[in-house]
């Protein structure tokens, strides 16, 4: 029997399979993926809570510094990254980040604007932005020199190689 009489007498497997295939392929191209490019299924990241010295979770969206369970705005996201796994001995916090007052301000009504048309967040004025690393007690603007430092530390601390980012 040739492929294609198998394929006109079980046209309805063969339409249910190519349909099965097309949707794998499409979750696959738009799944959210992190920087590596692998598919992330979390919606959580990881802050810092200042007053306890932990990780823990929130929501991806949210905008820091957030109210903790130990108090107001303790929460600070945190960028997490590994020159090997992600387990809990492996990983470091490599820096956190925080919005000044108005920058958080100015960034939550650009992003809501930009989501209700359809827009994307890339290019969204990052100057109220600050960041510092676990050992550092001042904020830096993550713009200015002493911020890419913290951001370019990242790029060569495993060995000189880019270290992996690292999700809940």
């Amino acid at each position: 029997m040739a492929i294609r009489e198998v394929l006109n007498k079980n046209a309805a497997v063969v339409t249910i399979g190519s349909v099965v295939i097309i949707a794998i392929v499409l979750v696959y191209a738009f799944w959210p993926k992190d920087r590596a490019g692998k598919i992330n299924l979390s919606d959580q990241v990881y802050f810092y809570d200042l007053n306890t010295g932990s990780l823990i979770y929130a929501p991806r969206d949210s905008v820091p510094p957030i109210d903790t369970e130990s108090g107001p705005n303790a929460g600070v996201k945190a960028v997490v990254a590994s020159c090997g796994g992600c387990g809990e001995n492996e990983r470091e916090i490599v820096w956190m980040e925080r919005w000044t007052p108005q920058g958080k301000q100015a960034y939550v009504a650009e992003r809501d604007r930009r989501q209700a048309a359809g827009q994307p967040l890339r290019g969204i004025d990052m100057r109220g932005l600050e960041m510092r690393t676990p050992a550092e007690d001042r904020w830096f603007p993550r713009e200015g020199s002493q911020g890419l430092a913290i951001q370019q530390h990242i790029m060569t601390m495993c060995d000189g190689k880019p270290a992996r980012i690292c999700d809940p």
